[in-house]
């Protein structure tokens, strides 16, 4: 079975480290990036079941990743937003 592939895009590596280990321990795969061109530059390279972006990323925020990836990704947008870091408030450690 394939595991499901995402990207988690956070400028503080520790709390993008601590998500991703716990989504890997999950049996997920975790791409991190730490900014939104990278993040980007991702998306537009690599196949992706889920991205996980901070809204407030250096040089390119969540948002406007969301609105340049529409250009070329058929994309079904959950209309929750939530940061990594609030994402980690649900998980048990």
């Amino acid at each position: 079975m394939l595991r499901m592939r995402i990207l988690l895009a956070d400028n503080d590596l520790a709390v993008a480290r601590v998500l991703a280990r716990q989504l890997e321990k999950n049996g997920y795969t975790v791409q991190v990036v730490n900014n939104g061109i990278d993040a980007l530059k991702h998306l537009e390279t690599h196949r992706y079941d889920v991205a996980i972006l901070e809204r407030e990323l250096p040089e390119m925020d969540g948002i406007l990743i969301i609105l340049s990836c529409r250009r070329f990704l058929i994309l079904h947008i959950f209309r929750a937003i939530l940061t990594p870091r609030k994402i980690l408030e649900h998980i048990h450690i």
